[in-house]
């Protein structure tokens, strides 16, 4: 059984290394603006893992989203165009990192789609082989990389409110990792690449409430509606077709 989900913890190994990687080199609004292209990866991935071809429908959705998330980012003042058009030349390899990253998202989803349905295994089971066979290769990274030695000299390691963050933190990850692996099983990966989208609406309101400093102009507006009203779309179609 953990032979058989060995590429599924490889993808998600691959996903957590690029994703604390990729967020550290840009900007917040260019990493959330980049994320959201990450549907047409996962369409692409879910038709070479599982044979997968989705409606005319569907992918006009997903492109609409995709330009959404492009016309927004070019209304937004911290958004860098000539970066995120130029992200496979050398000198932007942060912004590759971001792509890459969006690759590996969607192998991962895509192979809890295909595993889910082959390996007899439910969403929890599932996630706990995933999880004892990566833990081997994180714990070696971490290391390789430093960081675990760092952990011992950190000051506030004894704190109580430290600790009662990383439990907190541990917490919601577990709940995070279980809701990707059942919404994954149950509908696609796609239908969960793009519920993940729609948290950008909280992230949005949230931070323009908690931080301000938030520009917002019509293009930024209407590239934010495009995306969304694409978003709505996907989801009615896949309501009617249930």
């Amino acid at each position: 059984m953990f032979r058989r989900v060995a590429p599924l913890s490889c993808a998600y190994f691959a996903y957590v290394a690029l994703s604390m990687s990729s967020v550290r080199g840009v900007n917040l609004p260019m990493y959330t603006t980049l994320r959201r292209t990450t549907a047409a990866f996962t369409m692409t991935a879910e038709y070479f893992a599982v044979g997968k071809r989705q409606s005319r429908a569907v992918t006009t959705a997903v492109g609409a989203m995709v330009a959404g998330a492009f016309v927004a980012a070019l209304g937004d003042a911290h958004f860098d165009a000539s970066g995120a058009f130029n992200t496979l030349v050398p000198i932007r390899p942060r912004y590759a990192r971001v792509f890459a990253n969006n690759a590996a998202t969607a192998v991962y989803l895509a192979c809890i789609s295909r595993y889910g349905k082959s390996s007899g295994l439910n969403s929890f089971g599932m996630m706990w082989c995933n999880g004892v066979v990566t833990a081997p290769a994180v714990l070696a990274s971490t290391m390789a990389t430093g960081e675990l030695a760092a952990v011992g000299t950190f000051r506030r390691l004894g704190e109580f409110s430290f600790e009662a963050v990383v439990v907190a933190s541990c917490a919601l990850a577990f709940a995070l990792n279980y809701a990707v692996f059942l919404n994954t099983s149950l509908n696609s990966a796609l239908t969960q690449t793009i519920c993940g989208n729609l948290k950008d609406v909280v992230v949005i309101v949230l931070g323009f409430n908690a931080f301000g400093g938030v520009a917002v102009n019509a293009v930024n507006a209407c590239g934010v509606a495009v995306g969304l009203c694409a978003s709505f779309r996907y989801a009615t179609l896949k309501f009617k077709v249930r």
